[in-house]
C-alpha cells in the first residue's frame, strides 16, 4: 500500500516511541518535545505511523483502554494525520492488546509563528 503525505509546514525530526499497557499522549511524553520546534514556532499537525502491531487511540478527556475496549483502532502498517493543535494536545494512544508494545514514528509539522 502507498501513502503520500503532504505537509503545509515544515516536518520536524520523526521521533520513535514505543507503546505500553499504559495510556500515552504526546503533550505529557517527555521523549516528544513536539508542541514547540527548537526555533519556537508552533506545531499544526503530526503524522503518526503505527509500525508494529495495533493501538487504540482517542481525543478528548476519553482515555483508551486495552480491556474496555475504548477507543478507535490503528492497525500496524496504517497512518493517521492529524492537523488541528487541541486535537494534537488530547490524542491519547495504548496498545491494543496488553504485551504486544507497538513502535510509532510521529513526525511534527510546524509553521512559522
Amino acid at each position: 500500500m502507498s501513502e503520500t503525505f503532504v505537509f503545509e509546514g515544515y516536518a520536524g525530526p520523526t521521533l520513535k516511541v514505543t507503546t505500553d499497557n499504559s495510556a500515552d499522549d504526546l503533550v505529557n511524553d517527555a521523549s516528544l518535545p513536539m508542541l514547540h520546534a527548537t526555533t519556537g514556532d508552533l506545531c499544526r499537525a503530526v503524522t503518526i505511523t503505527c509500525e508494529t502491531y495495533d493501538i487504540r487511540f482517542t481525543f478528548g478527556a476519553v482515555t483508551p483502554t486495552i480491556a474496555g475496549p475504548i477507543g478507535h483502532i490503528l492497525a500496524a502498517g496504517g497512518s493517521i494525520r492529524i492537523a488541528n493543535a487541541k486535537s494534537i494536545r488530547s490524542f491519547q494512544y495504548i496498545n491494543k492488546t496488553t504485551g504486544e508494545f507497538a513502535v510509532l514514528y510521529i513526525t511534527p509539522e510546524y509553521f512559522k509563528s
